[in-house]
Parts: structure tokens; C-alpha cells; sequence
């Protein structure tokens, strides 16, 4: 009798597993990335967290597409010399991240997923004013404020698990590429290198809720 039990859950839950990914169901999403700047970007910002949250839907072809409001700021800086001890710099960003997340395999409760997105981004960087000094042959710099709409996209993988027929956890890692330049706050004479392209590697983890 207690194995007829243990099976009747079984099947009652992988049955609400699978009825929570039908198209049709909505979701929502809070969560927060572990932004780690590669490429040129890494060679001037630490990395930083950030938040997101997100709202969704099922389709048809198993896809979940989720408009997600995602917003970072780095302002820890690897500047070294002079810079890193007189010239302060700070790069954020904020816009909407339309994710495609779609199973490559289904394992139980766990989900292998794809993860596709773009979405257009405001970013902003600020450099302070660099201060003039004779004995290093440094002109005075005025402090630049540099600020754009672009576009930014991504691709990765990860893993949702369903903790219960409703609510899911997702690691998952993706690469991004946000559209923009930072070639007019470069100074050679402190050695502030040109960046073309922000790239950040994001860790995530999101707690959705399918209903």
C-alpha cells in the first residue's frame, strides 16, 4: 500500500511539473548576477552584482520569453599609477533584457536550458577630472561624462530546478556584449586604456514563480 502511495505522488508530481511548463502559464522573476567585466572592460572594472527582475510567458514552442529589468554599476576600478590614485571612473547601465530560455533536456525536476536575449540599454560613464601636474608632463584633463542608448546581447546555459510544481531555481551563466565605446575618456598620459564593446560575464540565480 505504501509503495502505491509513494508512485500515486510520483506521477501527481511530475504531472504538475509538466502542467507548470505548458504553454500559456505566466512567470515571474526576481534575482541577481555576479557581472564579471571580460575582455578590455576587464582590464579596467572589478566585477559587481546586480539585480534583476522579470516577467514571462510559455509559448507554444516551448520557448519562455521574459522581459527582464536589469541594472549594474562597476566604480571599482583597476587603475594603477598615478590614475588609481588620483582619477576615479564608474560605468552603469539599466535597460530591458528580453530572454528565450528554452529545455535541452528535462531530467526529472531539473531542466538543461538555452538562454538567447537582447534588449536595448542606457549606459553612462563618468571619469573625474585628472589633475595637472609639471613633474610627469600631465595636462589638466576636465572631468567626461559619456552616455548612450545601445543594444546589448547575450547567449548562455543553465539549469532550473522545480522545488515545488510552481516555483523554480535557476543558475545559469551568460555572456553579454553591450554596443558602446569608451574611446574619448582615453588618456595616454595616465595610461587609461580604449574600450570598444562592454563585455560582461553574468553568474545568475532568479527564483521564479509559474502560475
Amino acid at each position: 500500500m505504501m509503495k502505491k502511495i509513494v508512485v500515486l505522488l510520483i506521477l501527481i508530481l511530475g504531472f504538475s511539473l509538466l502542467q507548470a511548463q505548458q504553454p500559456g502559464y505566466y512567470g515571474v522573476s526576481v534575482g541577481g548576477s555576479y557581472a564579471v567585466p571580460v575582455s578590455d572592460l576587464g582590464d579596467l572594472y572589478k566585477p559587481a552584482f546586480n539585480l534583476k527582475v522579470g516577467a514571462g510567458m510559455v509559448l507554444e514552442n516551448n520557448w519562455y520569453l521574459e522581459g527582464q529589468i536589469d541594472a549594474s554599476r562597476f566604480n571599482n576600478t583597476k587603475l594603477e599609477g598615478y590614475a588609481g590614485d588620483n582619477v576615479s571612473m564608474s560605468l552603469e547601465y539599466a535597460g530591458i533584457m528580453f530572454v528565450g530560455n528554452k529545455p535541452l533536456a528535462k531530467l526529472g525536476a531539473v531542466n538543461l536550458n538555452v538562454i538567447i536575449g537582447a534588449g536595448p540599454f542606457y549606459w553612462k560613464n563618468i571619469r573625474s577630472e585628472i589633475a595637472r601636474n609639471d613633474s610627469l608632463g600631465i595636462p589638466f584633463i576636465p572631468k567626461k561624462t559619456l552616455e548612450e542608448w545601445n543594444m546589448a546581447f547575450q547567449g548562455g546555459a543553465g539549469i532550473q530546478y522545480f522545488v515545488t510544481p510552481s516555483i523554480a531555481f535557476e543558475l545559469s551563466g551568460a555572456y553579454r556584449i553591450l554596443v558602446g565605446s569608451l574611446w574619448p575618456v582615453m588618456q595616454e598620459h595616465i595610461m587609461i586604456e580604449q574600450v570598444n564593446g562592454f563585455q560582461v560575464l553574468h553568474i545568475n540565480a532568479k527564483l521564479r514563480y509559474y502560475f
